[in-house]
């Protein structure tokens, strides 16, 4: 990455601690029709592919979301990064929620 781009971003932290080492062990996608029970969702994660039709866990409560799991160095816990898509505009949202974990 060259300089330039590195002013253009921005390091992850951990929502626990602060610690800038994080890994992106699982992602979800979540996709849907505005406000349907049922949609696509597709889950990458322990070398493997999850495809169903399942909207629970979804971070967006009308719409599609992708939510990543990212386990820290620091502290071992678990940060999420949720990104939301709501009434046009994308919403980022970064949690400590353990309970994430239940949901994928």
């Amino acid at each position: 990455m060259d300089d330039e781009a590195v002013r253009r971003t921005s390091t992850l932290t951990c929502a626990n601690c602060g610690c800038e080492y994080l890994h992106h062990t699982r992602v979800s996608i979540y996709e849907r029709q505005e406000d349907a029970f049922d949609g696509l969702h597709i889950e990458v994660g322990d070398n493997q592919v999850v495809m169903n039709t399942s909207q629970e866990g979804n971070p967006s409560p009308r719409r599609s979301g992708i939510k990543i799991r990212l386990d820290c160095e620091g502290c071992n816990k678990i940060t999420w990064l949720s990104l939301i898509q709501h009434k046009g505009q994308t919403i980022m949202i970064k949690t400590d929620n353990e309970e994430e974990e239940a949901h994928g």
